[in-house]
This record gives structure tokens, C-alpha cells and sequence, in this order.
């Protein structure tokens, strides 16, 4: 909440929408600290929404939608927010694509990327969880080419603008049952990693503007 203040991001917008905003927690937080500005909340899953409209404040509303069904516009909201989502789904270009086409002046989006010309598209098993019948939960944890992501914005008109790793400055134990979730360990230089079972966690802030 302070960067997006530092940065500006605030004094540019009067509506912002928040894709993926899960029970809408993150959305009330920025709409509560920046009361001048209107926000929408969207997801696809009904019950998170539901709950969110529950809670909502004057400048929020909260919609239950798929990204894949939202429609072209012409600067439609001044700013998107997608926040630790584009990591979790299969083919993040649509979504990508999908807050491009609604022409906004700025998006700001934090997912696990890796400063370098290397994707990794992960598939991962957790066994500690279950999920309908199966006997494990499955779900990606991919990591993005930051080097391969500029080039898909930069053919659309946008440049990255802010590009900071995020460090936890504090520490986290594992897991007891040593499935998924955050936890971190101290390199021997001191710094702090984040893992998540096998996966280094290696998250980034990344605002992209029109250039």
C-alpha cells in the first residue's frame, strides 16, 4: 500500500479494477486507504464474492467473472491490479492480453518471475492435501521470464516501469508436513530465500505503463 502511494499510482486513477481478487480483502485495503478512488473486485469463484460483497465498502463493488469473459474497452478503468494470480493459471498471455485490451494507463501485478531469458512451467502434486477424490492437491506454481514478458508488452504499446523483487523480512518455519506453503531459509551470505516445498519462491512487483 505505501508503494503504490510512493509510486504515484494513486494521483493517476479514478477507477481500478482488481482481477483475481479472491474474497476481496486485498481491494478493500486499497479502496479504504484511497476513498476518492472507485474499485472492482472480479473472480471467478462465487462464494469468494459473495463474501466479499458481504464486507464491502462505498467505493467497491465486487462481480463474479472469468477474465476470459471480459470484453475489450476503451480506458474503462485507469488502473488493474492482479495480484499473485498469473502464477497459478495455465496460459498467463490471455490473461496478460485480456488486461491489455481494456487500455488502462498502468498495471500492476506481483506473481513469481525470474530476471532472465527462462520460463518454467510448473505442475506440482501436493500430497500433504486433498482436492475432490484425488488424493493430492494439484495446482502450477509457474515462473515467468521477466526478459520474455517485456517483449509481450512492449509489442502492445506498454514498457515495465517498476520491477522490484520482494523479500519477507521476517522468518517462516516449514511446514510440519512438508507440503505447500511459504517458508523460508537463510543463505549463507544471510539474505532471506522463500520456498513453498521444492520452489524457490521468487516474487516480484512489476508496474507496466503505457509508453
Amino acid at each position: 500500500m505505501k508503494k503504490f502511494k510512493e509510486w504515484q499510482l494513486d494521483k493517476e486513477s479514478n477507477s481500478i479494477l482488481d482481477i483475481g481478487c479472491g474474497a476481496g480483502a486485498v481491494t478493500y485495503s486499497f479502496a479504504k486507504a484511497n476513498p476518492k478512488i472507485n474499485f472492482v473486485g472480479l473472480d471467478i469463484n462465487p462464494n469468494y464474492i459473495k463474501f466479499a460483497n458481504e464486507h464491502k465498502i462505498k467505493n467497491t463493488s465486487f462481480v463474479v467473472k472469468d477474465f476470459k469473459e471480459i470484453s475489450s474497452g476503451n480506458g474503462s478503468y485507469d488502473g488493474i491490479i492482479c495480484l499473485q494470480t498469473l502464477s497459478w493459471i495455465n496460459n498467463y498471455e490471455q490473461i496478460v492480453n485480456t488486461m491489455i485490451k481494456l487500455l488502462p494507463k498502468w498495471i500492476l501485478v506481483t506473481s513469481l518471475f525470474y530476471d532472465g531469458p527462462v520460463d518454467a512451467r510448473i505442475k506440482i502434486k501436493d500430497y500433504s492435501r486433498t482436492m475432490g477424490t484425488n488424493n493430492f492437491r494439484s495446482s502450477f506454481y509457474n515462473i515467468y521470464s521477466i526478459d520474455k514478458f517485456k517483449e509481450k508488452i512492449n509489442k502492445k504499446g506498454y514498457d515495465i516501469f517498476i520491477k522490484e523483487p520482494f523479500i519477507l523480512p521476517f522468518d517462516l518455519i516449514q511446514p510440519l508436513n512438508k507440503g505447500m506453503g511459504t517458508f523460508t531459509q537463510k543463505t549463507t551470505s544471510g539474505e532471506r530465500s522463500q520456498l513453498s516445498g521444492p520452489i524457490l519462491m521468487s516474487w516480484y512487483t512489476i508496474v507496466i505503463k503505457k509508453i
